[in-house]
């Protein structure tokens, strides 16, 4: 992601991406279910659509800033 967005936009998508599937393994452990291939199937699942959920808006983040010429203000300082 770091070479496609800019460093900042990859660090967010990656804690994002570590964050959703840390939630996931968590509820695996507080609800005591076995953690078989089927949870793995389910973590990969939802690591691959965070990805591409981060991707899609990333990109539109990006053709707004082109569409406004850098002047939209995201809070980064």
């Amino acid at each position: 992601m770091w070479l496609r967005f800019e460093f900042y936009y990859s660090l967010g998508g990656v804690i994002a991406l570590f964050h959703d599937c840390l939630v996931t393994v968590g509820l695996f452990s507080l609800l005591g279910r076995e953690f078989d291939l089927t949870g793995l199937a389910a973590v990969l699942t939802i690591a691959g659509f965070s990805i591409n959920d981060t991707i899609v808006v990333f990109d539109r983040v990006r053709e707004n800033m082109k569409k406004t010429g850098g002047k939209a203000d995201l809070g980064r300082r």
